[in-house]
């Protein structure tokens, strides 16, 4: 699996285990731009994860989008002690 590929497969991921939602990515034909300055993603990578054009923000660039399913249920805020950690924080140390 190539790098952004796995990247945009754990994003996803991530998403579904946070609640999910409209997922929005700014891609580029790969075709079109040299690898050195393809910084939003390919086309083709967002399209095999089922991503669909939903309007072109210029001559070669689209933005997709994707809903993506919760893999968790949510829990009302109001209904647990502390609030959810980020899955980037930092543990405190003792």
């Amino acid at each position: 699996m190539e790098t952004a590929t796995a990247a945009l497969a754990g994003a996803l991921d991530l998403i579904a285990g946070l609640g999910g939602g409209v997922v929005e990515g700014y891609s580029e034909p790969a075709g079109s731009v040299p690898a050195g300055f393809l910084f939003n993603g390919a086309l083709s990578t967002y399209e095999q994860f089922g991503f669909t054009r939903d309007r072109k923000i210029g001559k070669h660039r689209w933005v997709v989008t994707r809903f993506v399913e919760p893999t968790s249920p949510i829990v009302p805020s109001d209904s647990i002690d502390d609030p959810p950690l980020s899955p980037w924080a930092v543990p405190d140390r003792p």
